[in-house]
């Protein structure tokens, strides 16, 4: 069970989480064959012919299997592999692989590419936090790239990954649709001056967001600690 630790002056507390614990998952797009622990490892050909199209029992941080899987709806044109190794926020495997899409025709011969996946399976009536990250190493355009997550609202956020070591990009306390689904689209975003508008997904994370009462009653519980803390030291005066 995950846990918050509490500092009442000089006295520390540890209390687990009340209500809704907050789950999270990691997502390592464009790694063929790359399998770590508690992450959830994305092939580039994922949806190409031959291939599954949905990742099942999405494992969370904790490296549990969950309900929760994402499928591609449509597919990348492939891996890259020329993303940083220097990232001081992600791991090396998870920072140099990608998937990326393309606007006319670029490599592998397919054009027109739109990089599409649904997370599904989640709770409607909680809220999430996503992060998004990409690099491609040894540019010198702009492949600003628009992550563009549909639920129950449409978002979007931009982000160049060229030559990016640790920029991120956040849309933060989103519901899923009412099936518990997020639509994820990778584009082109309005900066992009590459002349196949190259596109790119490295690093997702998907963080749960506790419900409000679990705020609360933590803050409940700090407040009774820290009398409980002075009344105390009262009584040894």
């Amino acid at each position: 069970m995950a846990h918050v630790r509490l500092l009442v002056s000089t006295v520390l507390f540890t209390l687990p989480l009340v209500g809704q614990a907050s789950m999270a998952l990691q997502f390592n797009f464009g790694a063929n064959g790359v399998n770590e622990p508690t992450w959830n490892n994305v092939p580039a050909g994922l949806g190409y012919v031959g291939n599954p199209d949905t990742i099942s029992n999405l494992v969370d941080t904790s490296d549990n299997p969950t309900s929760y899987s994402l499928t591609v709806t449509s597919i990348a044109n492939g891996p890259n592999f020329s993303g940083t190794t220097s990232s001081t926020l992600f791991p090396a495997f998870a920072t140099e692989f990608n998937i990326f899409g393309n606007t006319p025709e670029a490599g592998n011969g397919i054009a027109n590419v739109t990089p599409v996946y649904e997370l599904k399976g989640l709770e409607t009536d909680v809220a999430y936090d996503f992060l998004f990250y990409a690099s491609r190493a040894g540019v010198s355009d702009n492949r600003e790239t628009t992550y563009r997550l549909t639920g129950t609202t449409v978002e979007a956020v931009d982000l160049n990954p060229s030559n990016n070591i640790d920029t991120f990009v956040t849309i933060e306390n989103v519901f899923p649709d009412e099936f518990g689904t997020f639509q994820i689209e990778v584009l082109p975003g309005p900066n992009n001056d590459n002349s196949f508008t190259f596109t790119y997904l490295g690093v997702l994370q998907v963080t749960q967001v506790p419900e409000p009462e679990t705020y609360g009653l933590i803050a409940g519980a700090v407040i009774g600690l820290a009398v409980a803390v002075r009344r105390r030291r009262s009584a040894k005066a």
